[in-house]
């Protein structure tokens, strides 16, 4: 009995000592080590404020910092010891406290962050790749300053909280709160997420909102269909359910309370509703966006949630209600209107495809913004009817 009452005091001492011995060699060396290879994997100077062990096993990391990049006031890493005893790389917890990130976008694909994910590309080239997961994430009042530098926008994402929490029932519970901000500090936008997501069974059920009380601070991003708008409000909800791997993504679109500069670019806007049926965006932002519309656009998308893709694509609502008023002012040239409606949506359709088997996802955006190149429309007028299209439209739902 003496005998095993000293084995165990004399293990318990050895713990103290390690768990000690540990702790001084951390926040000693430890924090120079982080930042050397932080450092040499980002490809950018990393510091470190201080490191320190935390009981039973949380490593503590104090004022992260990557240079012109980000800024974290307090990180805590809880290490899953069974993740690494069958090599792969997991977190009980990873809490991220007051994070503050640069981001800048260059050009239309490119963003200051795209450097370092080079460098990391090159350090880790060849060699295997590990699952990494977190079994608790949270981000506790985050800060964004984001510049655009192809739209000529500027705005800071405040109050950014995420909780991203796996349970025994293996759901993996999200949600996230986040503030857009004017650089005066202004508020004009928010967004939410609330929902569930299942990755063994593939099942989810999630709600993203985004409520854009301020349009006219974001209409860089509306291209032209905005230039002429004082104020106002859009909304944009969107609810994503999926049972095994079958997502149905129901979207939502209104603006509201739309206050124009003058008689004269009202009626300038409302002039150029026969022509835009060059592509999809022209057709939705010029309707919801013009006096006296609704405002109100629905779609929905059918796809996979292991492999997205713009498929199964429905549009609902009458969203064709004033181009179509002022083509049936002119009947003669209705027919060759209508004709050129299924082209051009044809061909929109063959260019989405394109971009998505390239993993071109910007090229899609640039596609929605009017700015794609032309698309070759051999045969595109096949199957097409001239009465095709209202009857689509009158029937509040229609199938690019």
């Amino acid at each position: 009995m003496r005998v095993l009452k000293a084995i165990i005091i004399w293990l318990a001492v050895l713990i103290v000592v390690i768990y000690v011995g540990a702790s001084v060699f951390i926040a000693t060396a430890g924090k120079d080590i982080l930042a050397k290879t932080a450092s040499d994997i980002l490809g950018r100077e990393t510091k470190v404020g201080s490191l320190s062990l935390l009981p039973p096993y949380t490593i503590s990391i104090n004022n992260l910092e990557v240079k012109d990049f980000v800024k974290v006031s307090n990180i805590k890493i809880e290490p899953s010891i069974v993740s690494f005893l069958i090599g792969k790389i997991g977190f009980n917890k990873l809490i991220i406290s007051k994070p503050a990130l640069n981001l800048v976008r260059l050009d239309t694909v490119k963003f200051n962050f795209n450097e370092m994910l080079d460098n990391i590309a090159k350090k880790f080239q060849g060699q295997e790749k590990k699952d990494v997961f977190a079994k608790e994430l949270l981000i506790d009042n985050g800060h964004i300053s984001f510049v655009d530098k192809v739209a000529s926008v500027n705005f800071n994402i405040s109050s950014i909280d995420l909780s991203v929490i796996t349970g025994l029932d293996l759901k993996t519970r999200i949600k996230a709160n986040a503030k857009a901000q004017e650089t005066s500090g202004q508020n004009f936008a928010d967004l939410e997420v609330d929902g569930w997501v299942n990755f063994l069974r593939k099942d989810m059920d999630a709600k993203v909102s985004l409520n854009v009380l301020d349009i006219s601070y974001a209409k860089g991003y509306f291209n032209n269909y905005a230039k002429n708008i004082r104020s106002g409000k859009l909304l944009f909800s969107s609810n994503l359910v999926s049972k095994s791997n079958d997502l149905t993504v129901d979207c939502h679109v209104e603006a509201k309370d739309l206050v124009f500069k003058s008689e004269e670019a009202v009626s300038e806007t409302e002039n150029k509703q026969a022509a835009l049926f060059n592509n999809i965006s022209g057709i939705v932002f010029s309707t919801i966006l013009a006096p006296g519309s609704k405002g109100v656009f629905d779609f929905s998308i059918h796809t996979k949630l292991d492999s997205p893709k713009l498929e199964g694509l429905r549009f609902q609502g009458n969203i064709y209600a004033a181009p179509i008023s002022e083509m049936l002012k002119s009947p003669e040239k209705t027919a060759e209107q209508f004709k050129k409606v299924g082209e051009d949506f044809e061909a929109i359709g063959k260019q989405i495809k394109e971009q998505f088997k390239k993993g071109d996802y910007q090229g899609i955006v640039d596609i929605f913004k009017g700015e794609q190149k032309e698309a070759p429309q051999e045969n595109s007028a096949q199957g097409t009817t001239p009465n095709s299209v209202p009857q689509e439209a009158t029937s509040g739902t229609t199938n690019p």
